[in-house]
């Protein structure tokens, strides 16, 4: 379900680049189609980070508030991207 959220936070963050930027409909466009392959790449890393978490720290961190840590780091990486 976090992978499903991730995409269509970069696919709005995408459509609200490309409202506000005065460059062509195909760059628009352009920029809708990469951000899925983007958000992809970002949720892989977000997978490999808990999955590095719960080989080091064991899985009871997962259930707290730090399950949605690796997000901080992989949503500013999908951002540069």
């Amino acid at each position: 379900c976090s992978g499903t959220r991730q995409i269509v936070a970069f696919l709005a963050m995408a459509a609200l680049l490309g409202f506000f930027s005065s460059r062509s409909v195909a760059y628009r466009l352009f920029l809708l189609k990469l951000a899925v392959p983007v958000a992809i790449v970002a949720n892989v890393l977000r997978v490999t980070l808990m999955n590095a978490g719960a080989y080091w720290f064991g899985t009871d961190w997962m259930g707290g508030w730090m399950h949605h840590l690796p997000a901080l780091f992989t949503l500013p990486v999908g951002f540069l991207l």
